[in-house]
């Protein structure tokens, strides 16, 4: 049984591991992170191989085993966890997208492929404000969304997974989830606290932001000939503001034209915005500011950039806004897939190039050639009009069977576009519908129609009725109708 975790934080629905708060515990888990985090800063691949296993001490009732998956009872607490068990479901019912509270209410597959998504709901209001610009979950397109969880889904040993980057080891790649002490910081609530405004505003009027000896510095090579000198200031900071921030800083100390282009107070001021979207709590600081002295826009950003990048074995207040970092951060991730799938407008009729493409030169003859009855009607249509709806765009293939479990309809949901051939079942309680889900690039190269007739003894072309449908070797759209 696999636990469930968040698909856009990575980590549990169900909270976390606290550890003992008795001191010996307290000390060999301080040390262990201590030994891990230098191992990890010279670049070691397995540090936690060289932390040594030490014994129960002194008695207080704590096991090695629990205290070396579990967190830091000083940093994290059972209230300060609750935010991670306030979840819900994107997923499908009867194929219709949507989000909800509760997983059973969803079609979770049964062998067709079909998931479900469980997500926090803090997570899913930073991912509303990364897609919409504000927290409107409502704003979000479900379809596309789901559609953008489906094309980065894989299956990692028999456990789904988005292949994103989260940014932690415990990212819900095992069968249980593991809490690892040093990673406080993944399961820290993300959402902005009245707490961490108040330090964000001291800070502010302090104007000290304690940052390293030398993190304004540049560094120089005179010997080396520098590309960027060529250009005038006013294009180099047109380039600068495409750049994200950690391309921008090692710019900085490679090129002494750009550092010097980059002086200016306000090009810091846009660029903090620029970069740090996530960081709601600062802009009314910001605002407040205008009536008193410019603090240093160049410092204020290097020093925020500091203390929210996650790292492992950080403590701390700022530990919400690191986990925030890290979590806008898989968001736009997302967003690459979720606005190139965003439908445009719809093509009012197919591509010149598919309609041609459509044409078949050679048909098989199936059955005695009649000649066409005056009441005969062509009827025809097409469930793709281009290429990049083949290529990019998820289809719902939906089949209505009538009451006796013959076809009577198919239709391509693309989005909320339907395009129907035959009946689609308005209004008509007799016709049921099945659907299978393809995806983007997904193509469908054939059908296999299984067909009855009235006398099994004779050739199908006697009274044939298509009773169900295989697209591809593992999917089959049946009717509810057993002959």
């Amino acid at each position: 049984m696999y636990e469930m975790c968040c698909a856009i934080c990575g980590c549990s629905l169900v909270g976390g591991a606290i550890g003992s708060t008795a001191p010996s515990a307290l000390r060999r888990r301080r040390r262990v992170v201590a030994r891990n985090r230098e191992a990890r800063e010279r670049g070691d691949a397995d540090p936690e191989a060289e932390c040594e296993v030490e014994d129960q001490e002194n008695g207080e009732g704590w096991h090695v085993e629990d205290e070396d998956h579990s967190y830091d009872p000083a940093l994290v607490n059972h209230d300060s966890l609750r935010w991670l068990s306030e979840s819900c479901c994107l997923g499908t019912h009867d194929y219709e997208t949507r989000l909800d509270g509760d997983i059973e209410n969803y079609d979770t597959g049964h062998g067709d492929g079909i998931v479900v998504y469980p997500l926090h709901r803090c997570c899913l209001n930073i991912l509303a404000r990364v897609l919409t610009g504000s927290g409107n979950v409502a704003k979000i397109d479900k379809h596309v969304l789901y559609d953008t969880m489906e094309e980065a889904n894989i299956d990692w040993e028999g456990a789904r997974r988005l292949f994103l980057d989260y940014g932690i080891r415990a990212n819900g790649q095992k069968e249980v989830w593991a809490s690892i002490p040093g990673e406080e910081f993944a399961v820290t609530n993300p959402s902005p606290t009245p707490e961490v405004t108040e330090l964000l505003k001291g800070f502010l009027a302090d104007g000290v932001f304690g940052l390293r000896p030398g993190s304004h510095g540049v560094m120089r090579v005179p010997q080396v000939r520098d590309p960027f000198s060529r250009l005038p200031p006013e294009l180099l900071i047109n380039i600068f503001r495409l750049l994200p921030g950690h391309t921008l800083l090692a710019l900085l100390k490679a090129s002494w034209p750009a550092f010097c282009a980059t002086r200016r107070n306000g090009f810091w001021r846009w660029f903090l915005k620029h970069d740090m979207p996530w960081l709601t709590e600062l802009w009314p600081l910001l605002d407040e500011q205008q009536q008193g002295p410019e603090p240093s826009y160049k410092a204020l950003y290097l020093w925020l950039n500091d203390i929210t990048i996650s790292k492992y074995g950080m403590n701390g207040p700022f530990m919400s806004l690191a986990n925030r970092r890290r979590i806008w951060g898989v968001c736009e991730q997302l967003a690459s897939g979720y606005f190139r799938q965003l439908p445009s407008m719809p093509l009012a009729e197919p591509h010149g190039g598919m309609l041609k493409g459509a044409i078949c030169h050679r048909m098989a003859l199936l059955a005695e050639k009649q000649q066409p009855d005056s009441s005969w009607t062509l009827h025809e249509a097409r469930f793709l009009y281009s290429e990049d709806e083949i290529l990019n765009k998820p289809v719902i293939l939906e089949a209505y069977w009538g009451e006796s479990g013959d076809l009577v309809g198919l239709c391509a949901l693309l989005g909320h576009q339907r395009r129907t051939f035959g009946l689609n079942g308005a209004g008509m309680s007799h016709v049921t519908r099945s659907a299978v889900r393809i995806k983007g690039n997904g193509q469908i190269r054939g059908f296999e129609l299984s067909v009855a007739t009235g006398d099994p003894n004779r050739g199908a072309t006697t009274s044939p009725r298509v009773i169900a449908i295989r697209v591809g070797p593992n999917t089959r759209l049946p009717t509810s109708y057993h002959p």
